[in-house]
């Protein structure tokens, strides 16, 4: 459902991050993935929390990887820190936050719309829309000048007589966020571990006999509410959004429209089938065998992230 374009949106999650961890200057902005260990600053009251899951549904890797929201809030706090930097040295940063919103959109949890979603309140509400995609996201930045390229990267030594951060304003950054003896590496060898294990989960896992049999079992359920598709609950969202998930901005659907009337379908034949505890089931063994043969490697992990995002929290709260 969702999502089905969101739920495989979240197996990337951590490229993107990871991009925007090791080359902060050419981000051009967030992508799309429980409240987290690490809740995000400064959450507007009237903020949309997403379609509701099943209690207990959740994944070990929770807390070692960055939702959507984290990735969202990271964006921002570096680019509030390389602009603070740039500007100590007489340089206007290109312009990073035009059309910015400090909402955020998607998911809020590694699971929320991982396997679809059986919340029909919500599909009746907005079909496969998520609050905020009507707002549309803000413009890639322009090419930076020279200038503000060397700042930035630590080509030069010295700017208009004064000394350049080792690393550049971008060294400035993660130093900041991670760490006094920090390199981009720190960051971003958390996300590849991360990332690996959330994508060979989702893949592996799906090949199981116990989801293949839940899947078929979404698939009958909606051939009974007239939709003829194959045994992959992303289908449908796929028949309405086209396989890549539908554009990044667009209306919120209509109501008692085609996309509402599918997603309310997908959602009630995923409760039914329950193929999201089963398909969650496979996951979760999946992914504590994994993270059992190396501990070491995952407490480096959640010690890296937590820093990390506690740092973020303190940029966005204007206490950094």
């Amino acid at each position: 459902m969702v999502i089905g374009a969101c739920a495989r949106a979240a197996v990337a999650v951590a490229v993107v991050a990871a991009a925007t961890a090791c080359a902060a200057v050419e981000s051009g902005g967030p992508t799309r993935s429980s409240p987290s260990a690490r809740p995000s600053a400064a959450q507007p009251a009237a903020e949309s929390t997403g379609p509701s899951v099943p209690r207990g549904l959740t994944l070990p890797l929770e807390g070692h990887f960055p939702t959507d929201w984290d990735v969202q809030d990271d964006d921002r706090a570096r680019t509030i820190l390389l602009g603070r930097c740039l500007k100590r040295f007489g340089i206007t940063p290109r312009d990073r936050g035009a059309g910015r919103t400090d909402r955020h959109v998607g998911p809020r949890t590694l699971v929320q719309v991982r396997y679809g979603t059986r919340d029909t309140a919500w599909a009746s509400e907005y079909g496969y829309w998520f609050p905020g995609q009507d707002r549309g996201r803000p413009a890639p930045p322009g090419a930076p000048s020279p200038e503000e390229a060397e700042v930035a990267t630590g080509a030069v030594k010295t700017h208009k007589g004064r000394k350049v951060p080792e690393g550049g304003c971008i060294g400035e950054v993660v130093r900041t966020l991670d760490g006094p003896d920090a390199t981009p590496a720190t960051y971003a060898d958390a996300l590849a571990e991360g990332n690996e294990l959330n994508t060979a989960s989702f893949r592996s896992t799906r090949a199981e006999p116990a989801v293949r049999r839940a899947e078929r079992a979404w698939s009958e359920c909606m051939r009974r509410h007239g939709h003829r598709l194959p045994a992959d609950i992303f289908s449908a969202s796929a028949e309405v959004l086209g396989d890549g998930g539908g554009p990044e901005t667009r209306p919120k659907p209509p109501p008692r429209g085609d996309e509402v009337r599918i997603a309310v379908a997908d959602a009630e034949c995923i409760g039914e089938s329950r193929v999201d505890v089963v398909w969650n089931r496979a996951e979760v063994a999946y992914q504590r065998t994994r993270m059992a043969e190396d501990p070491a490697t995952w407490t480096r992990v959640r010690e890296v992230l937590d820093r990390h995002f506690a740092n973020v929290r303190l940029v966005l709260d204007g206490r950094k």
